[in-house]
C-alpha cells in the first residue's frame, strides 16, 4: 500500500481522509481473477486527520462503515474517502 502525504489539505473538526486498499487481483494461490469477481477493499490507510479526530492518526490502517463508500473526494488525481472518526470501527 502506497501512502503519500497530502499537503495543503486541512480537515475540519473530526473528519479524516482515507486511501482505500487496492483490490485483490489474484487469489491466495496465485490465480488472477476477472475484474467482475474482485471484491471491493474493506479498509484503508488514514492520510489526513482533523484537529478533533479521536483515537486515530495518520498512517493507521482501518476498517470503516460501508455507508461512507460514496463519500469520495479527488485530490491530485487520487480518490480518497472522506468520513468522520466515528465511522472507523476497527484498527488493523
Amino acid at each position: 500500500m502506497f501512502m503519500k502525504a497530502l499537503k495543503g489539505i486541512v480537515l475540519k473538526k473530526n473528519r479524516i481522509l482515507v486511501q482505500r486498499f487496492s483490490k485483490e487481483e489474484k487469489t491466495a494461490s496465485g490465480i488472477y481473477m476477472p475484474e467482475s469477481e474482485q471484491e471491493a477493499p474493506e479498509g484503508g490507510v488514514i492520510v489526513s486527520v482533523g484537529p478533533d479526530a479521536d483515537g486515530v492518526k495518520v498512517g493507521d490502517k482501518v476498517r470503516y462503515m460501508t455507508h461512507v463508500e460514496n463519500n469520495t473526494v479527488d485530490v491530485d488525481r487520487e480518490e480518497y474517502l472522506l468520513m468522520r472518526d466515528d465511522d472507523v470501527w476497527a484498527q488493523i
